[in-house]
């Protein structure tokens, strides 16, 4: 099928090299949400567990510990299996850098659910930029499109 298809390509292109980071660090996280506790956040998270094998190492990152680990639970009641060991919780705050800095540095690929993105969206970018860490977001705000694409 398409989904195992996917799941295919997903595990040929988890080639050591792909785990790389800047200075030779590994990257132990494929995917991370960020913005996991917000409604598209969520929605994202979920989708991803639904989809993605086993073979995913997959974060969700937010400022509250706590919020992340309802998040996490509330999937589970909705895929009707347990999640909890496929997913590792990262703490981070855009009032914080170096918080962003830690949940970039172990990301290859990073989701951010954070809006509004004219307002938020740049310190994330700047610190995927950094970590050496692909970006994806949802965002339709030509504001910020040109901002990033200034940096």
């Amino acid at each position: 099928t398409d989904l195992a298809e996917r799941r295919r390509r997903w595990s040929e292109l988890k080639s050591e090299e792909g785990r790389m980071a800047r200075g030779g660090e590994k990257k132990d996280l494929d995917i991370v949400v960020y913005g996991a506790t917000g409604f598209t956040g969520q929605f994202i998270l979920k989708e991803l567990l639904r989809s993605a094998g086993p073979d995913v190492a997959v974060g969700a990152a937010g400022r509250n510990p706590a919020k992340i680990a309802k998040v996490i639970a509330d999937a589970s009641r909705e895929l009707g299996t347990d999640v909890s060991s496929r997913v590792t919780t990262l703490v981070a705050d855009l009032n914080d850098q170096d918080s962003l800095q830690k949940m970039t540095a172990r990301a290859k690929v990073l989701v951010n659910a954070v809006g509004p993105y004219r307002k938020f969206g740049l310190p994330v970018v700047k610190a995927c930029l950094d970590g050496n860490c692909s970006y994806l977001d949802i965002c339709g705000e030509p504001e910020f499109i040109e901002k990033v694409d200034l940096l």
